[in-house]
């Protein structure tokens, strides 16, 4: 509202008018005199009281009134200047509102300064005098605007346009205050209201109307026969915007959509149109869908299937895909192409905005799918189900369709610039990073309103859409589910300072019908959202949407492991293992180091076509200390550490995926360690040198023969810095796994026991040979593997030693429990790889050392047990009462001493380091925890008795070492 005071204004206006009308238009000057008269009789000095006076009379217009009808453009200004601070301060009367506007319409021709004068009065008359202005009034008032946004006068024009908008928004306000007066809130059918009601009667039929001028047809309510489409669209656009659930409420109006808007989109998608229409019509498109899709599901599930056809013509295209040839050269591209469907290319783009909106839009995705997709089950045939599948299978092949992304010869996922540094402009896509920078367009097409012509737009740009659509997929899922099933926990791993971590939890049910639609939508979208991950993981992408692509394949392994959709989960996971190594250089570094020794070549080389390769074939253990000239690059890394991160989080329902978990976490431990530049250079073992026929190396050379590159100082530090992180996060996530408890434990052991008999070439424990089939079929697509060097504890038997160190009282205290069998599945293993004939020596040692250190944790345990500890579990300590946790305990140093682990091994030589390494495990228990030993003095003393029944041994030079008393006077001197 004005703040001039109207009283002062209004005579002074008052007096010029007189005196300009005196001598032609004397009738004018006496009106004003009367005004003035009035004007000083009112004794109130507020613009709000003098207002209130004026209204009271029609007195106050009949001046102005008459100047405009002069066509004096002179007095008519004044008068519609005055005009405009009467309506402005409510000062005209009702009464007066219909004249108000018919003297406006007398004078739009006199000017650009009174047109504009005029519109600016248009929309107080509406919003202030809504009592007075509508049916024939509020028509009078539209043709004010039609009329003036004829005017060749492009401000005139322009505001004319603007002031049309608010004004059918204004008469939509009215009926949003008219039902909450009448309560209709909630009501299911007004079809009879809306015509009874004036303001609902109003807004029915200018949306009629609209709808009526969209399509070319003759209007009913407001008569004009020339109005622009494009301007009927946007004044079409703004209801919707504004007040769409007015439109829903009433279903008169949901009737005009149906019967007169809907018809006209389809129909005009049904030929080609300028860019202006184009850009209107596929933002209605998206506020059916947005917001009226429950009300007009029958017209939403039409758009979506002409959005789908719209961006893969292939679908109707009887010759195959389109003909649209792109150029490699990574430059601009006119979007006025012609598609094969015959269509511009335009209309392709929009389409692909408007269903990428759809789809990062979580809580509309997951309503659309429970509207059309949800309701396929077992009892019904999914084919008549499939509105957002085939949304998402449009858009999956959208995003994949551009090949020359890939980086050439990728080796994993590849880094973040090209060898030699960033490409120049002349080279091709897969040497670029591919980002928003150079995939998108400053301002979506769909928001260009004012331009007459589509903008030219980067080549990868419509791939660019779907894959970033697809993203908003993953991330909605993830919004939606993951909040319900994730707990945050300690970890209880003892000795730690871990900080708190993400697991899963048991919370998450499908009773809840939001939680049923996200595991319904993730169940028909995983296949797409795999295929196009595959192909971007090969991209080289810019640091935002690695961080997405990244962040979004951890979230749905983590979803799909929630729903218990193993097969999706698999899926996504083994995706990240793949890319996280470089597996054609592992495989040419093996294929190198076994050249000369085609006898230990793995059966993967010669493999029969079709035939399933078998990962743990390859000879793994490798004598050699030279180092590999490759590395995992830092995106590598990243994704290395999105694989604990799934790990840590799905810890207690991975199963058999924790085999190529800990084969991929081995891997890039190996490959760090052996590319860091920490190698020993020293001879290598030429026993085994001579068993293979291999060459030991004194120098760091390369498996071809050439001399390996010096490392700069500065590589070294940023990959031993690296090392350091990853094996930071390797102790963390087999932390959280004692937190997790139960089967995690067991198939955490399992894992690693088969991974290390990888190693070792030690026979399988027959206890796990199902479980060991089930985690080998999860590695199948692993095809090479990197050869461990022996200089140092191996991946396997450090962790199993470190996991059984540290959950030791969980193991053991399991004792007449099916957990028992972590234990028992743990110790068989080393026990097997310490006796085995053929393991390689470094490896028996490092078994032994694991089982001596297991053993002593264990009984050390036993003693803080008797001392009343408060850090020992109830369940330890009652089964160190019963005894059976002592025998339990000590029973692997008998058996490594006897050469053989139990059930399913023959009895086979000993070995005297073997031997001497169990008397000395044996010592230092007497010496620490000799106190506590209760009910397993027989296993001891079998040990020693073992020792002194054996005349021979085997693996020691010399007649003094196959003396049976020998070892026994080295440890017990």
């Amino acid at each position: 509202m004005a703040t001039t005071n109207i009283g002062a204004l209004l005579l002074a206006e008052l007096q010029t008018l007189s005196t300009e009308a005196r001598r032609k238009h004397p009738e004018i000057k006496e009106a004003a005199e009367r005004v003035i008269v009035v004007l000083r009789g009112i004794k109130a000095t507020g613009s709000v009281e003098i207002a209130s006076e004026l209204a009271k009379s029609d007195e106050a217009i009949s001046p102005f009134v008459l100047g405009c009808k002069t066509n004096n453009h002179k007095l008519a200004s004044i008068s519609v200047q005055c005009l405009q601070q009467l309506i402005s301060h409510r000062a005209v009367s009702p009464r007066s509102i219909a004249q108000t506007l018919s003297t406006l319409n007398e004078v739009i021709h006199l000017g650009v300064d009174i047109q504009v004068k005029i519109l600016q009065m248009v929309l107080p008359l509406v919003t202030m005098y809504d009592g007075c202005v509508y049916g024939e009034t509020l028509v009078d008032a539209f043709h004010l605007c039609l009329a003036l946004q004829k005017s060749r006068d492009p401000i005139v024009n322009n505001t004319a346009a603007a002031i049309l908008r608010q004004v059918v928004v204004a008469v939509f306000d009215r009926v949003v205050a008219e039902d909450r007066e009448h309560n209709d809130d909630e009501q299911e059918d007004t079809r009879e209201s809306d015509m009874t009601r004036k303001y609902a009667k109003d807004a029915f039929f200018v949306l009629q109307d609209l709808c009526l001028w969209a399509a070319g047809s003759d209007t009913i309510f407001i008569l004009d026969e020339t109005v622009d489409q494009g301007l009927v669209l946007d004044l079409i656009e703004s209801v919707l915007v504004n007040h769409a659930a007015v439109v829903a409420r009433h279903t008169s109006m949901l009737q005009i959509l149906r019967e007169r808007l809907a018809p006209f989109v389809v129909g005009f998608f049904a030929e080609k149109a300028p860019f202006t229409l184009a850009v209107r019509c596929i933002r209605i498109v998206w506020l059916f869908i947005r917001d009226l899709h429950v009300d007009l599901a029958p017209e939403c599930e039409m758009f979506l299937s002409i959005l789908t056809r719209l961006v893969d013509p292939g679908i109707t295209s009887k010759g195959g895909r389109s003909s649209v040839s792109l150029s490699r050269s990574g430059g601009m591209q006119p979007s006025k192409t012609v598609l094969g469907s015959g269509f511009p290319l335009f209309y392709r783009v929009l389409a692909m905005e408007i269903l990428r909106n759809t789809l990062r839009d979580a809580q509309l995705l997951h309503q659309l799918y429970a509207q059309f997709d949800g309701d396929s089950n077992a009892d019904t045939d999914a084919e008549d189900c499939h509105v957002i599948a085939d949304v998402l299978k449009a858009v999956g092949k959208v995003a994949a369709e551009r090949p020359e992304l890939r980086v050439s010869n990728s080796d994993g996922i590849p880094g973040a610039q090209a060898v030699g540094g960033l490409a120049s402009e002349s080279e091709s896509l897969d040497s670029k990073q591919v980002g928003a920078h150079n995939c998108s367009l400053r301002t979506e097409m769909h928001k260009l309103l004012d331009k007459h012509e589509p903008p030219l737009m980067p080549e990868p740009y419509l791939a660019y859409l779907a894959f970033t659509a697809l993203l908003g997929v993953a991330d909605g899922l993830a919004e939606h589910v993951l909040p319900l099933c994730t707990q945050n926990v300690a970890c209880s791993a003892p000795a730690t300072n871990l900080a708190p971590g993400s697991v899963l939890s048991s919370s998450l049910t499908l009773t809840d019908t939001r939680v049923l639609t996200a595991k319904q939508l993730l169940l028909r979208s995983w296949p797409v959202l795999l295929s196009v991950y595959t192909f971007y993981l090969v991209v080289r992408l810019d640091d935002l949407l690695f961080g997405q692509i990244m962040d979004t394949m951890q979230k749905l392994v983590q979803v799909s492991g929630a729903f218990e959709l193993n097969e999706a989960r698999d899926g996504f996971l083994l995706l990240l293992c793949r890319n996280c190594l470089p597996q054609a250089a592992i495989a040419d570094h093996e294929r190198q180091l076994q050249q000369g020794h085609r006898a230990t070549l793995s059966p993967v080389d010669e493999l029969e076509d079709g035939a399933e390769p078998k990962v743990h074939a390859l000879p793994l253990v490798t004598t050699s200390l030279s180092g590999v000239t490759f590395t995992m690059n830092t995106r590598q890394i990243e994704c290395l550490r999105a694989v604990v991160a799934c790990a840590q989080y799905l810890a207690s329902v991975l199963g058999p995926m924790w085999y190529p978990v800990l084969v991929t976490l081995q891997q890039a431990e190996e490959l760090l360690y052996q590319s860091h530049g920490r190698l020993q250079s020293g001879p290598a073992n030429t026993n085994a040198a001579a068993k293979t026929g291999s060459q030991p190396t004194g120098r760091r050379a390369s498996v071809s023969g050439q001399s390996v590159p010096a490392v700069a100082s500065d590589d070294k530090q940023l990959l031993s810095s690296d090392l350091a992180r990853i094996r930071t996060d390797y102790a963390r996530l087999l932390g959280f796994v004692r937190t997790c408890g139960g089967d995690a434990i067991m198939w955490t052991v399992r894992a690693l026991c088969v991974l290390g008999t990888d190693l070792s070439n030690a026979p399988p424990d027959v206890e796990l040979q199902s479980e060991e089939a089930a985690m080998r079929a999860t590695a199948s697509i692993i095809h090479r593997r990197l050869s461990a060097v022996l200089n140092r504890p191996t991946f396997a038997i450090d962790q199993l030693r470190a996991f059984a160190v540290s959950n030791v009282d969980v193991l053991v205290g399991a004792t007449g429990t099916d957990d028992q069998g972590a234990w028992r599945a743990s110790t068989r293993h080393l026990l097997a790889t310490a006796t085995h004939l053929h393991a390689p020596a470094p490896m028996r040692t490092q078994a032994c050392s694991a089982v001596s250190d297991i053993v002593l944790a264990a009984m050390d345990l036993v003693s803080q047990a008797d001392s009343g500890s408060d850090t020992v579990s109830q369940q330890f300590i009652d089964s160190v009462s019963s005894g059976e946790a002592q025998v339990c305990v000590l029973t692997p140093l008998l058996q490594m001493m006897n050469g053989t682990a139990g059930d399913g091994y023959a009895d086979g030589a000993r070995f005297v380091d073997v031997s001497k390494l169990t008397l000395d495990t044996v010592h230092m228990l007497l010496q620490s925890s000799g106190r506590s030993i209760m009910r397993a003095w027989s296993v001891v003393f079998d040990i020693i008795h073992t020792v002194l029944d054996t005349p021979q041994a085997t693996g020691a030079a010399g007649t003094e070492s196959r003396q049976p008393g020998y070892l026994m006077r080295c440890v017990f001197p």
